[in-house]
């Protein structure tokens, strides 16, 4: 273009913006603080050989396409969820943000490049968000990001489709005892108005089904009330087979009125099960006789099925899950190794059958639920509020900073207690042919212990239940039904709502079930902001101040695995945020984390990236901290 043919169309596009109100900062064109011209900004892949939904890169070698046999669910980064938009024209991040039209990502900025090489980055998709929210029925939405300085818009990107991949219907299938096969490589396949199977469906398992996603877009249901051939081999029948399948993405609403697997998850790996809700099925997910590896399950609500969860396999991630009046809702298997569960709430589930398995070197932390260990080695639990927690025949487990009323060690072997252990009442420890179980019978530390102990301490108001009608929940009248009438499990106002039994447990049979709300309450004392002393109330914690000294880098605690871990008492990591962190969830050195200033699984809500805090070095140095700005409901 001709120097006099752009000073035209300039200032044809300085009249226009007179004519609209419009600044040219706004669109995109001119950035006034330089007089740049920014008609070239952009949304581009951040790493150019993973552009489409559903395809990767290793994280050693982000120029190299994963094959499906690293380990561990962030050895592979998604590059469908990995943006950049460079901006050369500044030199420092500071005072400089980005945001998407649609809301659906959280995006960092980084000048590390140095002058000309500043660019802002999406680290992926932001809580409570999924792939459905990026589609409609007819394909992608177009989306474009905003850049911001000092919280005022300048530029912005011309909106557009981002991803390549096609998008097509999910076939119906009416036929029972049959899969339909999917086995187009990238295809995302959506359910846009509620539909019923009576067969179920397949990814390919020869390479054909790898890269594939269905996704039940909001306000849809995918139903089974059929049967199919037995799925993975040895399991039952199942709405969705993903049998040596890879780099599958699976999200929506799933229901069954013949039991059956919902998604099984036999040989299957290095894949996204994301913002799933699921109900009436025997195994809502997961596996009996095969393993699912290197995977990531978050965003998740199973209820009312016989088991939410069967997780037999190795390093794979769940992350904000709730099963709620199921059988069991999680279970592992003995040949589970290296997962993380970070952010889990169980509640109502039949004879305090919560976590119940066999699992080695698993890390969970927030945790909210009956604890049950069986042939287990090697396991951190950090941050846990439960009732009872029972360990059979296991060795080397690690339990820091918890809430418990009851311990149960039979056969606990080589243990340790440490952080913050706060009780509603004295606690009843009961030991059986355990040696050195970190506790002694009357609950005193024993070995490698450390914990301190509070009793009886604060108000408890940690269960609300709802006495008014739930706008969402189609079950609903007035917040109770009759378990008979039930059809609604998993539709509620509030993430955090769950359907249990007045009387606070199991609901079933000729019981009327109740919604309660599971977050705590501002109200309470005991749990919630205790976490510092176990007793008094924690301190501020102050955006851009230094952050209370429960957060200071001494105040740590160590575990008993293999290659011990320090780690920040007061605070967990955030997954998937920080490329060079070891996503085990505990905060060690480098990462970037979140403030828990409550014991279990709620830990706030809203934007964590609003609020932050300088952190003080100690042995824990180089570490981000974020902090809920609301806690409490």
């Amino acid at each position: 273009m001709t120097g006099d043919l752009f000073r035209r169309l300039l200032g044809a596009l300085w009249l226009m913006a007179a004519l609209t109100g419009c600044s040219l900062e706004y669109l995109g064109i001119l950035d006034a603080g330089t007089n740049t011209a920014l008609s070239s900004l952009e949304v581009l892949p951040r790493y150019p050989s993973a552009a489409d939904w559903n395809s990767y890169v290793k994280a050693t070698a982000p120029s190299t396409p994963c094959d499906g046999t690293e380990l561990g669910p962030y050895a592979c980064l998604h590059g469908g969820e990995k943006k950049r938009v460079s901006y050369p024209a500044a030199s420092s991040c500071a005072g400089y943000t980005a945001e998407d039209e649609l809301g659906a990502f959280d995006w960092g900025c980084d000048d590390s490049g140095g002058p000309g090489n500043l660019f802002f980055f999406s680290r992926g998709l932001k809580p409570g968000k999924g792939l459905g929210d990026l589609l409609e029925a007819s394909g992608w939405r177009t989306n474009r990001v905003t850049l911001r300085r000092a919280g005022a818009p300048f530029a912005t990107t011309l909106p557009a489709v981002w991803w390549s991949n096609p998008v097509q219907p999910l076939p119906p299938n009416d036929s029972i005892d049959t899969f339909v096969t999917l086995q187009n490589p990238g295809t995302i396949y959506v359910v846009s108005t509620s539909l019923t199977a009576q067969g179920g469906y397949r990814l390919a398992d020869d390479g054909t089904g790898d890269r594939v996603a269905v996704v039940v877009l909001p306000g849809a249901t995918l139903a089974f009330s059929g049967s199919t051939p037995t799925c993975g081999n040895l399991d039952s029948d199942c709405l969705i087979d993903l049998t040596r399948s890879k780099f599958f993405w699976i999200e929506g609403q799933l229901t069954s009125s013949t039991l059956g697997f919902g998604v099984s998850t036999r040989s299957a790996g290095h894949g996204v099960i994301r913002k799933l809700r699921a109900s009436g099925f025997g195994h809502a997910l997961g596996s009996v006789n095969g393993t699912l590896t290197s995977s990531r399950i978050s965003l998740i609500h199973v209820s009312n099925n016989q088991i939410g969860l069967n997780l037999k396999g190795s390093w794979n991630v769940v992350e904000e899950f709730m099963a709620s009046n199921n059988g069991t809702g999680l279970m592992t298997g003995d040949v589970s190794f290296n997962n993380v569960l970070q952010k889990v709430t169980f509640a109502f589930n039949s004879f305090r059958r919560d976590f119940n398995g066999g699992t080695h070197d698993l890390t969970a932390t927030a945790i909210s639920g009956d604890i049950t260990l069986s042939s287990s080695s090697r396991n951190t639990f950090h941050n846990l509020h439960t009732y009872l927690l029972d360990a059979i025949v296991s060795n080397q487990a690690t339990f820091s900073h918890f809430f418990t009323n009851q311990v149960i060690l039979n056969q606990l072997n080589n243990s340790k207690f440490t952080g913050n252990w706060l009780s509603a009442a004295a606690p009843t420890c009961t030991l059986i042919g355990s040696t050195n179980p970190g506790l002694d019978a009357s609950c005193a530390n024993q070995g490698a212990s450390d914990a301190v102990l509070t009793s009886g301490s604060g108000t408890s108001a940690t269960l609300t239940p709802i006495l008014s009608e739930d706008l969402t929940n189609a079950s609903d009248a007035m917040g109770a039904v009759a378990f008979a009438s039930l059809t609604d499990w998993l539709s509620f106002d509030s993430p955090w709502r769950a359907w249990g039994s007045t009387t606070l447990d199991y609901c079933e049979g000729a019981e009327t079930c109740r919604i309660f709300d599971l977050r705590l309450q501002a109200a309470d004392t005991r749990v919630r902001n205790t976490t510092g002393s176990g007793g008094a109330q924690n301190p501020g914690f102050n955006d851009g101040e230094p952050c209370p000294a429960l957060l200071h880098g001494n105040v740590v605690a160590t575990d008993l695995s293999a290659t011990p871990r320090t780690f920040l008492r007061n605070a967990i990591e955030i997954l998937g945020w920080n490329e060079a962190g070891d996503n085990d969830g505990l905060c060690e050195s480098g990462e970037t984390c979140l403030y828990t200033p409550n014991f279990g699984s709620y830990q706030g809500e809203g934007d964590f990236t609003t609020k932050s805090c300088v952190f003080q070095n100690g042995i824990v140095t180089g570490v981000k901290i974020y902090a809920y700005p609301v806690n409490g409901s």
